[in-house]
């Protein structure tokens, strides 16, 4: 499988882990608030990519390093939400976002 497709799978399954963790979150937003507010964070990550980068129509392997680090955008989102709601995100949340930094760091070190 090309990096680029495990990037991808990689970026869709943080994705999903974050809507997993953050369902109580963003049950006090609200969905479509929550979304938005989510959506932007992600727009502008993508944003950073291409204005750092000056590359959008094709990825290569010097350019995987940001994408690699919007895998991070969970560990990103838990402290926001609990400035926003009050509400302190579940250990497990923690833990998955110190799994996360321990496999950037890994992926980094390699």
């Amino acid at each position: 499988m090309p990096l680029y497709e495990l990037a991808a799978l990689g970026a869709a399954t943080c994705w999903a882990l974050s809507s997993l963790i953050s369902a109580g979150p963003a049950g006090h937003l609200g969905a479509p608030a929550f979304n938005r507010l989510r959506q932007i964070f992600v727009a502008v990550l993508l944003g950073v990519y291409v204005g750092v980068t000056g590359n959008w129509q094709q990825l290569n392997a010097q350019n995987i390093a940001p994408i690699l680090l919007s895998a991070t955008s969970p560990v990103i989102i838990l402290p926001l939400i609990w400035l926003r709601t009050g509400q302190r995100p579940a250990r497990g949340a923690w833990g998955g976002a110190l799994i996360v930094i321990v496999g950037m760091a890994l992926i980094f070190t390699q």
